[in-house]
Parts: C-alpha cells; sequence; structure tokens
C-alpha cells in the first residue's frame, strides 16, 4: 500500500490494535508523503490485519491510500473447486 498527500504521513499493518508495538507486520514513515507497507502471508490461512493512518505532530489533512491483494493460491492448472476453497 502507498499513501498520497501533502503532509508527513505514517503506516503501520498490525494484527493487535491493543498491542500495535508488538504485533507491527509493517510499517514506514516516509517524509513528506508517499509511505508504503509490504506484508505477504506467510501461511495457507487467513489473517486479519489492520492499517493504522497517522501524521506526524500536526500534520493533518486528506490522502489517498492505494494498494492491492494478489490470490494466495495459485490458479495455474486447478480446478475450480480449488481456487473457490482458497477464499473460504
Amino acid at each position: 500500500m502507498t499513501t498520497s498527500g501533502s503532509w508527513d504521513d505514517t503506516l503501520f499493518l498490525v494484527t493487535d490494535c491493543a498491542n500495535p508495538a508488538g504485533t507491527c507486520l509493517s510499517g514506514d514513515n516516509a517524509l513528506p508523503d508517499g509511505s508504503r507497507v509490504y506484508y505477504a502471508n506467510p501461511g495457507p490461512g487467513t489473517r486479519r490485519v489492520y492499517l493504522i493512518a497517522s501524521g506526524y505532530s500536526q500534520g493533518a489533512g486528506g490522502f489517498q491510500v492505494s494498494g492491492f491483494l494478489r490470490p494466495t493460491v495459485s490458479v495455474d492448472a486447478a480446478s475450480w473447486g480449488r481456487i473457490k476453497a482458497g477464499y473460504r
């Protein structure tokens, strides 16, 4: 994910909002903007992650987050049932 805006933004991906420092998967504090975070799920199961966007000091304003998701299941020569099972 990448941000764009006119202020100093920060992005973090965490698994527990009550313990962000202990569960941070990825984070970036680009200056002045354009923070980027990357994460690849290491296992076959699903995982819930939270995106935290914040600003430095009095930094505030509108921003845009761009990102993409890729399927974790290979679709090469797979049956329709196997593809559907990857999203359950």
